[in-house]
């Protein structure tokens, strides 16, 4: 449970070349005092105009959500932009505030109106961004992205998952020809401060290094990369569970995969396509994980033996995505990936979880795990790719199988 949370945070965000610095100074309840910068570092000179703005808005949001600031959060955008930042801001909040036992919110909201517009290409024009991993949801979306003609650009960030980023890293070096690179510097110290003042990180096999809201701030970065490449789209996959699992308690909806999810994603795209004419979609999002790792196991098991997907390491066998990749390959009788742990001992404990009465609303990827335990009634919900209006209009390919 959060020890103590951020009473005010101030941010900047400034061009340098092939740079961008974010500056931040961060006020705790208790006195204690974070004042740092995170330096992205790109592979080509940031030489086409964007608009800072958002990247200033977006990386405040993230901070406040973070260290949970009941101080005012201040953006610089327009009226119209301003109402999707405070939903998504709230989201995260939620998600926050549910994960800690807590009830944070921010005094107030303020914006400043921003005339700064940004026009790409025509929103019809099929170039999209598509955000690498070296994980299976990315690389499936660079296959379906294939299918249907896009003209593929691609960006890894590092830096971001503290545990595994030299394995991310080198999976992508595998498994793509050419992308765009971000480093990114500075970020395990944010990360370390937070897991300083909360017991809900960095601690196995519960819980990870990986900061909820994240995306919000890898979306923004590659954002003037987007805009520099003249693509029309960013594409960031998140697969069906993620997408649609979400509550609702007392009133509040809470994405329980943090912003991955139909709740943030949608707001997110609908606020960058009004300020940029950038869309932001999700190829994956009709799509149960079930579904995509056994299509990517029987029809590119060589790309799957270099994918990267561990919660904590390089497939460590201990955490709850080891687990799911470990019942996959059990059920199509494959053994493609080098496990440090045996994760079928995780199995038993997993198979009690799920007999509990509550279990489909506490236990992720409960549909997924009860299927993959022995229980086919979900069968025909998890092995059907189901079309989406959240797809582009040239997105016309649907089936895998």
């Amino acid at each position: 449970m959060m020890g103590k949370v951020a009473e005010s945070i101030a941010v900047s965000v400034t061009a340098e070349l092939d740079s961008l610095v974010l500056r931040y100074k961060i006020l705790f309840s208790d006195g204690d005092s974070l004042e740092d910068e995170l330096i992205a570092k790109y592979s080509l000179t940031l030489n086409f105009p964007f608009n800072v703005g958002i990247l200033k808005n977006y990386f405040m949001v993230f901070l406040s959500q973070m260290f949970l600031s009941v101080g005012d959060i201040v953006l610089t955008c327009s009226r119209k932009d301003f109402v999707y930042y405070q939903k998504i801001s709230d989201l995260l909040y939620n998600i926050r505030n549910y994960q800690e036992g807590t009830d944070y919110y921010p005094k107030s909201y303020i914006f400043f109106d921003s005339k700064v517009e940004i026009s790409c290409k025509s929103p019809n024009c099929a170039v999209v961004m598509n955000m690498i991993s070296g994980g299976k949801d990315s690389l499936v979306s660079d296959f379906l992205l294939q299918e249907n003609g896009a003209k593929i650009c691609r960006c890894f960030i590092s830096g971001l998952n503290v545990a595994s980023d030299e394995k991310e890293k080198l999976a992508c070096q595998q498994l793509y020809r050419e992308y765009d690179t971000i480093e990114l510097q500075g970020f395990d110290r944010l990360v370390n401060k937070l897991v300083q003042i909360s017991d809900c990180y960095g601690c196995p096999p519960k819980q990870n290094f990986i900061p909820k809201g994240r995306d919000i701030l890898s979306v923004a970065l590659v954002y003037p990369l987007a805009v520099q490449r003249g693509c029309s789209y960013i594409s960031h996959g998140c697969e069906k569970d993620l997408w649609e699992n979400n509550i609702e308690i007392d009133g509040k909806y809470i994405p329980t995969h943090d912003s991955q999810s139909k709740l943030v994603i949608e707001p997110m795209g609908q606020q960058l396509e009004l300020a940029t004419g950038i869309g932001l979609f999700s190829p994956l999002c009709g799509m149960h994980e079930i579904y995509i790792l056994t299509w990517l196991m029987k029809n590119h098991p060589s790309k799957v033996k270099l994918m990267q997907s561990c919660f904590y390491d390089s497939w460590c066998g201990k955490c709850s995505k080891c687990l799911r990749y470990f019942l996959i390959e059990k059920s199509i009788g494959a053994s493609l990936l080098d496990f440090q742990s045996d994760p079928s001992q995780m199995v038993d404990a997993v198979a009690a979880q799920l007999k509990d009465v509550n279990a489909e609303k506490e236990v992720r990827y409960y549909k997924e795990l009860s299927y993959l335990l022995g229980n086919s009634q979900y069968y025909e919900e998890l092995f059907t790719p189901v079309f989406s209006s959240h797809f582009p209009q040239f997105f016309r390919k649907w089936d895998l199988g």
